[in-house]
């Protein structure tokens, strides 16, 4: 009975491990398979590990690269910048050098206006000295008349005047006895001086001589007088009066011109 029994179990057990045979061989090629999508998944991952691996690689280089252009770009923000700097500053000059035109500008215009107002001075002062000349060759022209007038009446009178000189020395012999006979009476009282409150001028004009009163004392000599009809005259001499019974002082004039103002003279000017 027990060795029944221990046949059963033992029978038992072999069909048990048959059946577990026959389940293992059926898994065979499941096992085969697995170790097949094994393999596969294993060569997979080591070809994702490579590509992991080259990704890495990849991802280093480019943090290098990235922080060369940070770095690049940071080096052309600092350059862009300091050619900004140079673009203020170049503007600053520029337009320092806009003003500095614009003064200069200003400053030629000035120069241009000054120059043509001293253009006109000289147009204007070449005119006076051309007027100055023409009025110089009247005056010359009038007192080489005049010169000439009087050097023939000068003539006329030292002719005379040597016509004279007999009756003259015949008279001054008469008059000899005379003069000692009024020596011997009392001195005569001295005569008035010459009049101040007026006096004559003695003008020598184209036409002629011209005697005219003028209120005032007379000038002194060697000075120029200034009169609308006459013009300008120089004070030649003082004298007494050409009028008879006359006590007023005379001042023979001559027509004079100033071309030059280098020696100063007194001018009177009459109203």
């Amino acid at each position: 009975m027990l060795s029944r029994l221990l046949h059963f179990r033992g029978d038992k057990r072999l069909e048990q491990a048959a059946q577990k045979i026959a389940e293992l061989e059926t898994l065979r090629p499941r096992m085969a398979e697995i170790e097949a999508s094994l393999e596969a998944r294993a060569d997979a991952e080591r070809v994702l590990l490579r590509r992991l691996t080259d990704c890495r690689v990849k991802l280093e280089l480019t943090g290098h690269r990235l922080r060369d252009l940070t770095a690049q770009a940071a080096d052309d923000e600092r350059a862009i910048q300091r050619e900004r700097d140079r673009a203020d500053s170049a503007e600053r000059r520029l337009a320092e050098m806009t003003s500095g035109r614009a003064k200069l500008h200003a400053k030629f215009e000035q120069e241009h206006a000054l120059r043509a107002i001293a253009e006109k001075a000289v147009q204007r002062q070449e005119l006076r000295e051309a007027e100055m000349e023409e009025r110089l060759r009247t005056s010359t022209e009038a007192l080489e008349l005049a010169v000439s007038t009087l050097s023939e009446k000068l003539a006329a009178r030292r002719a005379s005047y040597e016509q004279l000189v007999p009756s003259l020395t015949d008279l001054a012999e008469r008059l000899h006895p005379l003069l000692e006979r009024a020596a011997a009476l009392p001195q005569p009282v001295a005569p008035s001086p010459p009049r101040e409150d007026e006096h004559l001028r003695f003008y020598v004009t184209e036409k002629g001589y011209e005697v005219s009163v003028v209120q005032g004392p007379p000038p002194q000599a060697n000075t120029v007088v200034d009169r609308a009809e006459h013009g300008s005259a120089m004070v030649m001499k003082l004298g007494r009066s050409p009028l008879p019974a006359d006590d007023r002082c005379c001042a023979y004039l001559l027509p004079y011109t100033d071309t030059s103002e280098e020696q100063p003279r007194a001018r009177l000017r009459l109203a």
